[in-house]
């Protein structure tokens, strides 16, 4: 590649994704207590409970 090459880096959240992802960390984060999550970070929950988050974010009329 030679130096006058330009490289553009599209970044494109398509369907709110990143929205989506933000607010089940911050879901995670608010009910850690409530919901007996091992913690509070959402990328540190093990499979079971990553895969219970939906289900308790649907029961949570706080977070609804």
């Amino acid at each position: 590649m030679d130096s006058k090459s330009a490289r553009a880096y599209l970044d494109i959240d398509l369907n709110g994704n990143r929205a989506a992802y933000a607010r089940a960390c911050a879901f995670v984060e608010a009910t850690n207590m409530r919901h007996g999550w091992s913690s509070k970070d959402l990328k540190s929950l093990g499979g079971s409970e990553l895969a219970r988050v939906p289900e308790a974010y649907e029961c949570d009329y706080d977070w609804k």
